[in-house]
């Protein structure tokens, strides 16, 4: 099957590996890529190896392509709804809808370009990036699938759609069926359209991971598969494309080529002293119980008292406490009071969480926001609550506080 143009523009990390530019592309580095679009060589080299390739309708590069890389950037840097909004309107929604403005091609590089514009960040920057462009993809492929859905391809061109998601999504390490493809031997709903393997949807979860709503027993099985609507993949989808982007990115330092080098000036210049990279926020805290937030003090009281805590609790108070400062054995320790404890387990999840198992990610515990749908919420009258949207953020306020109360008593004794 040849490759589909406007797949490799809606979802380029599928489409972005090294091994592909240079297959499909003959680019080695990305510094050859800006030197062909500065030189305004590359289209003739774009239009020969799609030739080559089978590849129809990817375009030219005739928009700055460099200043749509670094829009799909700040979009995903900006805090401010409202710029957000323009840049939205300016930019993005041309890139996830069906408009002409830009050709795949511009669409295509202006992610390779983004991408590397970002690396030259540190690592919290990466997460802003990824989260954006990943909603970016599944907005992209929500459409095609309710294109399925709703009948507005019919036949062969139905068939054809299908394929380019299964390769599109086997590209990105993932499998998945259309239920309309398999015999079953017992009724489903009709919300349910796909059916991935177990065990990749279990690896693409990642935060998903102790959401009560993704555990296995929450979803139709099928023969080691899980059965999914295309809302509910849509979402799984996002996720294992944010950790791909992560996974995929190099720090790359201070950027050297001119070009790029102005970019990242001017972002740092407008969004460095706002965004702090996400590994900031836990940046030399020490644990101490006083600090604690409502919500992590009640889950914590039940951890050490010997209560058997739900999924959720688990999670959270587990990523909560190892980013303030407590080692793995030590949470693990915590956990020796429970009535099911199993320290191989136990151990397995708490290493799986703090990024020694697994994809290598630490993980966080969740928003305020999350700890309202899961209803872990018990902020009542405390007034530092009411101005946070983090449990770590009201910790290191709350920490900050206590050890200039400390500070003072200590100066006080001193004097007396």
């Amino acid at each position: 099957m040849s490759l589909n143009s406007f797949f490799i523009s809606k979802f380029p990390l599928a489409y972005s590996s090294k091994d592909f530019l240079v297959k499909i592309f003959g680019y080695r580095t990305i510094e050859e890529i800006i030197k062909d679009i500065e030189n305004d060589t590359i289209n003739d080299k774009i239009l020969n190896h799609c030739l080559n390739n089978g590849i129809q309708g990817f375009g030219k590069i005739e928009y700055d392509v460099f200043e749509l890389a670094e829009y799909r950037v700040r979009y995903s840097f900006e805090g401010n709804i409202e710029k957000k909004k323009e840049i939205y309107e300016k930019f993005i929604k041309h890139i996830v809808s069906s408009s002409d403005k830009y050709s795949p091609a511009e669409i295509y590089f202006s992610f390779i370009l983004a991408k590397y514009i970002v690396s030259h960040f540190t690592k919290g920057y990466w997460y802003l990036f990824a989260e954006t462009e990943s909603n970016i993809a599944k907005y992209c492929l929500m459409n095609y699938l309710m294109e399925i859905k709703q009948n507005k391809t019919e036949g062969l061109l139905t068939v054809h759609l299908k394929d380019n998601i299964k390769k599109m999504l086997e590209d990105l390490g993932i499998t998945i069926g259309f239920i309309e493809e398999i015999s079953l031997d017992f009724p489903v709903p009709d919300y349910i359209n796909i059916i991935i393997a177990y065990d990749q949807y279990l690896k693409s979860l990642h935060e998903l991971l102790y959401n009560e709503d993704w555990k296995l027993y929450r979803n139709y099985l099928y023969k080691g598969y899980v059965m999914l609507s295309f809302s509910k993949f849509s979402r799984l989808f996002k996720e294992h494309y944010k950790y791909r982007i992560i996974n995929s990115m190099t720090y790359l330092g201070e950027p050297y080529v001119d070009i790029i080098k102005e970019i990242y000036e001017d972002l740092v210049k407008d969004y460095g002293s706002r965004i702090k990279p996400k590994t900031d926020l836990e940046t030399n805290l020490t644990f101490d119980e006083r600090a604690l937030p409502p919500c992590i003090k009640t889950i914590y009281e039940k951890l050490i008292s010997g209560v058997n805590l739900s999924h959720a609790e688990r999670f959270h108070v587990t990523a909560f406490l190892l980013n303030v400062g407590l080692s793995v054995d030590e949470v693990v320790n915590l956990f020796s009071n429970s009535p099911d404890f199993n320290e191989k387990i136990t151990r397995y999840q708490v290493e799986h969480i703090a990024g020694k198992k697994g994809s290598g990610t630490k993980y966080k515990p969740g928003n305020c926001k999350t700890f309202k749908m899961n209803n872990l919420c018990v902020a009542n009258d405390d007034k530092l609550c009411k101005k946070v949207n983090h449990p770590l953020t009201y910790y290191k306020i709350k920490l900050k506080a206590l050890k200039n109360e400390d500070d003072k008593a200590s100066l006080h004794r001193d004097e007396v």
